[in-house]
């Protein structure tokens, strides 16, 4: 570009006093210039330069001068002698129209200028090996200043540039209504009908009928005033091929005149009558069109022109003239053009070097110019943050734009934007909306999409039918997303009737087709035998590795359980765990869970605590309460390599009960209950309670049983509301609660006593792994309570519980050696059994151990391991511990302690309260022998 005026603007008038100042300079005609005038008349080029170039020369210009200097601008873009040359021609052209401002009010100076503008609009136009396209950002300041002057071509030409968009101007469509109503002021045929289109184009919400009168008013002075210039010619021809209000088209009469038009060399029209040829008769006649328009400036025919080259299409194939026609037509404000062009740049095609400033810019410019194309890339480029900064909103609006515009994938990245509201409010309904455009349209996955909505009653009612419906229709487009769907509906009833052998079909033919979903159903098929197929646990395997391998998370859970089962001829634990790992990997809250707890027990896999707990935090990051309780637990109790934190404890609960997890509710009331980690609140323990309890938790139902029961917690004593909660935690499957129901049965505690109901109830909760209930069998036939007294059915009971585990049944067995009582006696085996119970902290045990070694009882006596038994049976608050200890400060025994009647007492005191048998009478004793 040789250099930027400043224009003046449409409708701008310069002040009297300079048009009256230039007038008056113009008197002063230096010599020069008639005797150049005269010369260039006659054709003496040389002669004409040598008089008007010193005239044109001296600067500020004279009225004079810039004649002179206009005359010199013909003289050199006039061809056949020896001093021809376009870019001096070029430069005076530019330099005169920058001094133009001086000519306002010199009618016959303003048209020559006008003229001279436009000449060098046309010279910066050129192709030239530096500017392939031409020099638009010379040509623009150009055009523009000769349309400021009324120069009617060079009003036509700036204003297809702003509507274009050239030379990185942005698009103004009022500022081209104004340009061309000017033209339209002046009785130009052209402005007149291409503003009746503009205008015409204006949505209804922005025209009234004062609007459609002026249309049809400029219509109909196009046609009266057309007169044969071709741009008037083509102009009218278009208008009277489309219609307008108030003149109807007349395609015929249009054609008529874009046809001579095109004879005249005007370019829209030859690209009009391209389009308009049979190619498939006169292919060498449609080619001829095309190229005349394109060398004529169309920015279609370019592009046209461009694609065909590009492609070798009815052209030998040249990416070099290609690329140079691609540029030429986006410089012309082809957006298609500049949207190829920004691809090319991010591509590196046709031996560009790749650039992103140059891609962004041009795609830019495309999308300004409304292709959807470049719409929809920039909206690509902003959602994914590539080459440019990421910005959801900004991707929105690109997508909304080339949505509008037709482009069906931006309708459905719009409609998925508005379902996750990213860069958008999310909306259901606008979702739908443009996920229906798009299906209208036949994009089968729209309509997949749109079923999906139906199915959910997501921004419209549900309706699974419709859903049904749609899958079909996408499905029997070979959508596999579809047919996966519709499978699914056939295998469960929903929307159809339901029918395993077309799910079967739909399954295998988008599992075939690489959907992992669809995959997976279908070797749930095989494994179940469902569809009419034949159980076949090895298919199964094969339909499940293959969706595993490709990132389904149930497939691999599935074929991890394969392997660790054995099924479908896979054994190996080992893979197991591989296959667990990639589905917690890839976010399967499941299988993030069995890890944890895989190698919280160590099976298939090493301990490992650390792994443990960090699997258990996955999952209860990802909101999995199992996995919060699951933490909170190992952080209350200090197990699980993780150090004893109460606080952390109450974190986890919490984040559990937040959501209304009843048991997160009832673990976070015990700690609030005991004051562990917070402080203590039996109150809000209590409300915590009830909420877990109202949801059927089966710990908080036992709970607060419990608390009516006892009476306690401000609930008032009432065993039948006590009954109640046992009840329904019982029938809910809860061996507790089951274990406590049996109990109110056997005391009879808000029920008629009724022991069968009793050894029903103890039943159930000891086949569901509660061993006290075996406990309490053992007890009832081992008193004779409301059944045969039976001390082998009792000792079956208490061996079965200490088989689980249980120290009270351990204990129990442990006294039936010791005292013969349906056993053989047996101290050794007694002894044995009290010392697993012991370990397991059996208080009673620990009495009895003491017992048998202070009264040599089956092993030599011993009353250092009796006193180390009893202090710990007591110091444990085990009333008969105390009463045993309290013994021995009494008498003192052995040295091991010396005689201590005020400990003696304090202990028989604390187990008279504990309910120890013959305390009082120890206490009455050692009471007379203090007073003593």
């Amino acid at each position: 570009m040789l250099r930027s005026q400043s224009r003046p603007a449409p409708g701008r008038r310069w002040p009297l006093w300079l048009a009256l100042y230039t007038v008056a300079l113009s008197g002063v005609v230096q010599a020069g210039l008639p005797e150049g005038k005269a010369a260039l008349t006659r054709k003496d080029y040389p002669a004409a330069v040598a008089g008007l170039l010193p005239v044109a020369t001296p600067t500020p210009h004279t009225v004079a001068g810039l004649e002179a200097g206009a005359l010199l601008a013909r003289a050199y873009n006039t061809p056949g002698w020896a001093g021809y040359n376009p870019d001096k021609a070029l430069e005076w052209a530019d330099e005169i129209c920058g001094s133009a401002i001086e000519t306002d009010g010199v009618n016959s100076l303003a048209a020559l200028m006008g003229e001279t503008c436009f000449l060098g609009g046309q010279l910066a136009e050129r192709p030239t090996p530096a500017a392939p396209a031409g020099d638009v950002g010379t040509a623009r300041p150009l055009y523009e200043t000769g349309a400021s002057l009324d120069h009617l071509p060079s009003l036509w030409r700036y204003a297809e540039w702003v509507q274009g968009g050239i030379d990185d101007q942005r698009r103004d469509p009022a500022e081209v209504r104004q340009w061309y109503r000017r033209g339209a002021e002046l009785n130009d045929p052209v402005s007149q009908a291409r503003l009746a289109l503009l205008l015409s184009m204006l949505p209804a919400d922005e025209r009234d009928a004062s609007d459609d009168q002026e249309i049809t008013a400029l219509a109909l002075a196009a046609q009266k005033n057309m007169g044969s210039g071709s741009e008037a010619l083509y102009a009218v021809g278009v208008l009277l091929q489309r219609g307008v209000v108030g003149v109807r088209a007349d395609p015929a009469r249009g054609l008529g005149y874009i046809r001579q038009a095109a004879q005249a060399g005007n370019a829209g029209a030859l690209y009009t009558l391209y389009t308009v040829t049979d190619e498939k008769k006169d292919p060498a006649a449609a080619l001829a069109l095309l190229k005349q328009a394109a060398q004529a400036k169309s920015p279609p025919a370019a592009y046209e022109l461009a694609q065909r080259l590009w492609a070798g299409r009815g052209l030998p194939r040249d990416p070099a003239q290609a690329l140079l026609w691609y540029r030429r037509a986006a410089e012309w404000g082809e957006a298609r053009a500049q949207t190829w062009l920004g691809l090319a740049y991010r591509e590196g095609l046709g031996g560009l070097t790749r650039n992103i400033g140059e891609e962004v810019s041009w795609l830019q410019r495309g999308a300004e110019g409304q292709d959807a194309a470049a719409q929809l890339e920039l909206g690509l480029m902003y959602e994914a943050g590539r080459t440019v900064d990421q910005d959801p909103v900004r991707a929105a609006d690109f997508y909304r734009a080339a949505a509008e515009g037709g482009s069906i994938q931006a309708q459905n990245n719009l409609g998925r934007l508005y379902l996750g509201g990213i860069g958008v409010r999310a909306d259901d309904a606008q979702a739908l909306n443009w996920f229906r455009r798009a299906a209208e349209a036949g994009d089968a996955g729209a309509q997949t999409q749109v079923g999906l909505l139906y199915l959910e009653g997501r921004g419209v009612k549900k309706d699974e039918a419709q859903a049904a419906a749609l899958f079909r229709k996408a499905a029997e487009a070979g959508q596999t997303n579809a047919q996966t769907r519709l499978g699914l509906l056939h295998a469960t009833g929903r929307g159809v009737a339901r029918d395993d052998a077309q799910a079967l079909v739909w399954f295998r033919k988008a599992a075939e087709a690489g959907d992992t979903v669809a995959q997976n159903s279908l070797g749930n098929f095989y494994e179940t035998g469902r569809g009419g197929l034949a159980t076949d646990d090895a298919q199964a395997a094969v339909w499940y590795r293959r969706a595993a391998e490709g990132g389904d998370l149930t497939a691999q859970i599935r074929l991890a359980t394969f392997y660790q089962s054995g099924k479908g001829g896979l054994n190996d634990p080992v893979q197991a765990i591989v296959w667990l790992t990639k589905a917690a990997e890839g976010g399967s809250s499941s299988a993030q869970m069995t890890l944890a707890v895989a190698y919280q027990t160590g099976k298939n896999v090493p301990r490992d605590y650390a792994q443990s707990v960090g699997w258990y935090r996955k999952a209860a990051e990802a909101g999995v309460t199992k996995a919060q309780n699951m933490l909170g637990m190992l952080y209350a109790t200090g197990t699980g390599g993780v150090p004893r934190d109460d606080a952390q404890a109450v974190g986890w609960y919490r984040r559990a009960s937040d959501v209304g997890d009843p048991q997160g509710q009832y673990n976070l009331g015990y700690m609030y209950e005991t004051g562990r980690g917070v402080k203590q609140d039996t109150g809000l323990a209590t409300s915590l309670f009830i909420d877990a309890a109202s949801s059927g938790n089966p710990a908080a139902l036992n709970r607060i049983g419990f608390y009516y029961s006892q009476g306690v917690r401000g609930y008032p004593r009432d065993a039948s509301k006590a009954l109640a909660y046992y009840r329904q935690a019982a029938d809910a499957g809860d061996p507790e609660g089951q274990n406590n129901l049996a109990l109110a049965y056997q005391t009879g505690s808000g029920v008629k006593r009724d022991i069968q109901q009793a050894l029903l109830w103890y039943g159930k909760a000891a086949e569901g792994g509660f061993s006290e209930a075996l406990v309490n069998i053992g007890l009832l036939y081992d008193a004779g309570d409301g059944v045969a007294q039976d001390y082998a059915q009792a000792l079956t009971s208490y061996r079965k519980a200490a088989d689980a585990g249980n120290a009270t049944a351990m204990g129990y067995i442990g006294n039936f050696y010791e005292t013969g009582t349906g056993v053989a006696q047996d101290y050794k085996q007694a002894l044995s059994w009290f010392l697993k119970a012991d370990s397991l902290g059996n208080t009673d045990a620990a009495v009895r151990l003491g017992t048998l070694y202070g009264g040599a009882l089956g092993v030599p006596r011993d009353l250092s391991l009796a006193l180390v038994y009893f202090r710990k049976a007591a110091d444990a608050g085990n009333a008969k511990g105390q009463r045993d200890l309290g013994q021995f400060y009494e008498f003192g025994s052995g040295g091991l302690v010396s005689i201590n009647l005020p400990e003696a007492a304090r202990l028989y005191t604390l187990a008279l309260k504990g309910g120890a048998e013959n305390a009082q009478k120890l206490l009455d004793r050692v009471n007379e022998k203090m007073k003593k």
